[in-house]
């Protein structure tokens, strides 16, 4: 019997009335369990099962899924799933963690990061902020992380303009750039470097326009799709389309 706390990311219908959920977990990390039932309309694991949904698992090892013996839920993010941009920026960074965590891998910085993120995105007004963040410091973890502090090749730590390099994760200045990067301004090369280095209740304090975190999030989506060596996430395709509406 294993007991932890676990982060719906997705879940599939099995049959009439049960579903198979991908779970991440403060201890086993990625897993697939068999929600046996959970559609039925009484069920007792219903809320426990949806996603976004955190909730305490007690659960059993099968041939080829854990079995839930018992779920308490903890916390449905609800009000997630009540505006547009909280539910496409949510969907995308729980697609990101079940495409690039690998299975059974457990990361309790990363679970303890999204649960974070997906509590302040609850009540979030720009949802794209929480989402900037998770991406540049879950790939951090993931050892990825970038030079955003200086140039590559000369230390600089000031520039009127930078070369964002997706293959070698960092900034050339104005004098060392080679003009094949994604190109930068000073002012979103100090934007990302603080993103970093602050903790998600110190996010806001940035006062980052919109448009500036949309420009952060696609070189970052870029980065992390490169070094991951990922295929399109379908959670982007949606957030490109929100943004044309």
């Amino acid at each position: 019997m294993a007991k932890t706390f676990g982060i719906v990311l997705s879940w599939i219908k099995y049959k009439e009335s049960s579903k198979i959920v991908t779970l991440f977990t403060e201890d086993l990390g990625r897993i697939s369990i068999m929600a046996q039932g959970a559609l039925k309309p009484k069920s007792q694991i219903l809320a426990a099962t949806e996603v976004f949904s955190k909730s305490h698992f007690e659960l059993k090892k099968g041939k080829n899924f854990y079995y839930i013996e018992s779920a308490e839920l903890e916390s449905s993010n609800f009000t997630i799933r009540q505006d547009i941009d909280r539910l496409t920026y949510g969907f995308y960074i729980l697609e990101l963690v079940e495409r690039s965590v690998p299975e059974g891998e457990s990361s309790s910085k990363i679970f303890n990061m999204l649960d974070k993120a997906l509590f302040d995105m609850s009540s979030s007004m720009k949802p794209i902020l929480q989402t900037v963040a998770f991406e540049l410091k879950m790939i951090s973890i993931l050892g990825y992380r970038p030079q955003l502090s200086k140039c590559l090749k000369c230390g600089r730590t000031a520039s009127e303009i930078w070369d964002f390099s997706i293959i070698e994760g960092g900034v050339y200045c104005d004098s060392c750039r080679k003009g094949s990067g994604v190109l930068i301004d000073q002012a979103l090369f100090e934007a990302m470097g603080n993103i970093l280095l602050s903790r998600f209740d110190q996010l806001d304090e940035l006062n980052l326009s919109t448009e500036a975190l949309l420009r952060i999030h696609s070189i970052l989506y870029q980065f992390i799709i490169y070094n991951l060596d990922l295929k399109e996430l379908k959670s982007q395709t949606m957030l490109q389309r929100g943004q044309k509406l």
